[in-house]
């Protein structure tokens, strides 16, 4: 089974298509996650938080 980190090639070019200009990471999720899980988006309700490095915007 082949994946995309398995040829530079492909992987390069998906990763050239995100605004961010990089892959991203388990920390990258992380982040949001801590934010919905405190108390600071208590107030938060219905939203949808994209964690795609840009690519909703193209």
């Amino acid at each position: 089974m082949s994946t995309i980190t398995s040829d530079p090639r492909a992987r390069d070019a998906i990763i050239g298509r995100i605004p961010l200009g990089r892959a991203g990471t388990p920390d990258d999720v992380c982040g949001i996650m801590t934010f919905l899980a405190s108390d600071d988006a208590a107030f938060a309700t219905g939203a949808i938080f994209a964690v795609d490095g840009g690519m909703t915007t193209l």
